[in-house]
């Protein structure tokens, strides 16, 4: 069990960074030319589908693959080492991704998103991303 927790853990994460490069993409693309208000509804969709995702992936983790529960209210299947590194894996990805996409959305009002569109759109270019 533990050794499918680990590969779940490593493929969930690098689809959840794809589909977040594309979610911001789409943002970019649609946010990067036109009025700041548009800007700002395209950036803030984006952090906080990132925001649901990342929640969509640490629930799979724990209730169906996991089962916490399953003997008791701390256990999984999996055993305590199984749940340490389910744990250890929410609180890093989480606070990153759940905290961090909320907080970003949430700040999103804030600044000026056509001008952090268009610098990221010159770096994605500067890297080959576009």
């Amino acid at each position: 069990m533990i050794l499918v927790e680990i590969v779940y853990i490593v493929i969930a994460s690098f689809l959840f960074q794809l589909l977040s490069i594309r979610l911001g993409k789409w943002a970019i693309d649609n946010g990067i030319q036109g009025p700041e208000a548009r800007a700002k509804m395209f950036a803030m969709a984006w952090r906080f589908s990132d925001a649901v995702v990342a929640v969509l992936v640490l629930a799979i983790l724990w209730f169906p693959l996991l089962q916490v529960g399953i003997d008791g209210p701390w256990t999984v299947r999996g055993g305590s080492f199984g749940f340490w590194i389910a744990a250890i894996y929410t609180v890093l990805f989480g606070g990153m991704f759940v905290i961090g996409s909320l907080f970003a959305g949430l700040t999103v009002p804030k600044g000026d998103q056509v001008a952090y569109f268009r610098d990221r759109d010159e770096k994605m270019r500067a890297e080959g991303l576009r």
